[in-house]
């Protein structure tokens, strides 16, 4: 376990997460094995490797960098647009949103980091706050992406695109 400089642990032992199948649909999901509060840090990312293009691999850290994110087992956060978890871009860390069960799939909501998603999608994530097509924060509607916790790079694009 790491201790961020704010006091913050991480888990940073791959055995506590478990890459499966979806409970709802197709594809693989990473799944906590325990118990977590709102507030955890759960992984560090920090070692990702920063690449200038995006994929549907990688998280946005600014306008021209795109991270692979390492551990890969953090790859398979899937989307949600009820998330349970937050890729902190400041801290390179996962963070849960709310308390975390073991055996929970890891979500996150992508247009909280991607101002341009790689490959746009139709959302099936059944949340009643579902949104519909993801593509990402350039193309939502603000009072939509306020629900969320937004990237420090996507609240500065915000911030310089009041309309």
């Amino acid at each position: 376990m790491a201790i961020f400089a704010d006091g913050a642990a991480v888990l940073l032992e791959a055995s506590q997460f478990r890459v499966g199948p979806r409970a709802d649909v197709a594809g693989q999901g990473v799944h906590i094995l325990v118990d977590q509060p709102a507030g955890a840090v759960l992984a560090s990312f920090a070692q990702s490797r920063r690449v200038s293009e995006p994929t549907y691999l990688t998280v946005q850290l600014d306008a021209n960098t795109h991270l692979e994110l390492e551990p890969s087992f953090v790859q398979f956060v899937n989307h949600s647009c009820d998330p349970n978890v937050s890729f902190d871009m400041a801290r390179l860390a996962l963070v849960a949103l709310r308390d975390l069960h073991a055996g929970d799939e890891l979500t996150y909501f992508y247009p909280s980091t991607e101002l341009t998603m790689a490959q746009p999608f139709d959302c099936a994530c059944g949340s009643a706050n579902c949104v519909g097509h993801i593509s990402g924060a350039s193309a939502m509607p603000r009072q939509v992406l306020e629900r969320y916790d937004l990237s420090p790079f996507i609240r500065d694009w915000l911030a310089k695109h009041p309309d």
